[in-house]
């Protein structure tokens, strides 16, 4: 996490909250050698200083624009869609959200076939339950 003033206005002048300038911000606070890529960004109304919000794309960096800094945030696995956080009682407004992914850090796929094994533990299974069965009946 990191907790510091504004960033300087690399995408010029009253661009200090761009998704570019906050992207050079985490990848220099975080020393990233990897690229990050936008996901999903958010605004609130009148510097809420308490409320929540819904990322609506997978992310593992966070940056929250509150008062004159911004706090960032790393996680080392992303976060899956739809992640909701709640914030209350900061003694500043926050303003914004803007949320990266680091690239090749996609979500791990799920697979809707199960493996070969599945199927043959299964069938040893129910084997199983038929040899059972088929033995109750004879005692």
């Amino acid at each position: 996490m990191y907790d510091g003033d504004n960033p300087p206005d690399t995408a010029g002048p009253g661009n200090s909250q761009s998704p570019a300038t906050i992207k050079t911000l985490i990848e220099t606070q975080f020393e990233l050698t990897n690229a990050i890529s936008p996901t999903s960004n958010g605004n609130f109304k009148d510097g809420a200083k308490s409320g929540s919000f819904n990322v609506a794309s997978s992310f593992d960096y966070l940056a929250i624009h509150y008062g004159q800094g911004e706090l960032l945030f790393h996680w080392d696995s992303p976060f899956t869609t739809t992640t909701a956080f709640s914030f209350s009682n900061l003694p500043h407004g926050i303003s914004n959200y803007r949320a990266y992914l680091s690239v090749g850090q996609d979500t791990p796929p799920v697979s809707a076939v199960p493996e070969p094994e599945t199927y043959g533990m299964m069938i040893a299974g129910l084997g199983l339950l038929g040899f059972m069965a088929r033995r109750r009946k004879s005692v």
